[in-house]
């Protein structure tokens, strides 16, 4: 019996338990699912140089999909990025890629801000960069642009 009373004790405290969800810190840990390419470095920007003097990237420059990288790669080219970052391309839709660049360097210039709103609790920033809308988020001091 005393076994028996042990033994539910045991087990009442360890099922009551709940566990702790941490909040992502890794930057990783904050590409969007289902990406289909990730560009990772410790200084995008040079990575982006070389990719656009690759000689593979130049003699295909006509394909869509090396003009679209390139054209992406290029709205990096303003901000210094060196720091490990990462650029994510994700297909959404039949048709369409969304880009998400990830780094824990700073993005957000309020100067810069066309608009400022709240979604789920995020600060979201809307920049224009080139002729692209570019939106801006701080979560666990990671910068996440999309």
């Amino acid at each position: 019996m005393k076994k028996f009373i042990v033994f539910s004790l045991f087990v009442i405290l360890f099922s009551a338990c709940q566990n702790e969800t941490k909040p992502p810190s890794a930057l990783n840990q904050f590409i969007p699912s289902q990406t289909a390419l990730i560009l990772a470095s410790d200084d995008l920007n040079e990575l982006s140089e070389k990719i656009n003097e690759n000689s593979f990237s130049k003699a295909n420059a006509n394909l869509p999909f090396f003009s679209y990288l390139e054209d992406k790669l290029n709205l990096i080219a303003d901000v210094e990025l060196n720091e490990e970052s990462y650029i994510s391309f994700s297909k959404v839709g039949r048709k369409e890629i969304a880009t998400t660049l990830i780094t824990k360097q700073q993005l957000i210039d309020a100067a810069k801000d066309i608009k400022k709103f709240t979604y789920d609790g995020l600060e979201i920033h809307q920049q224009k960069l080139g002729k692209n809308n570019i939106f801006i988020s701080l979560l666990n001091d990671t910068y996440i642009a999309s």
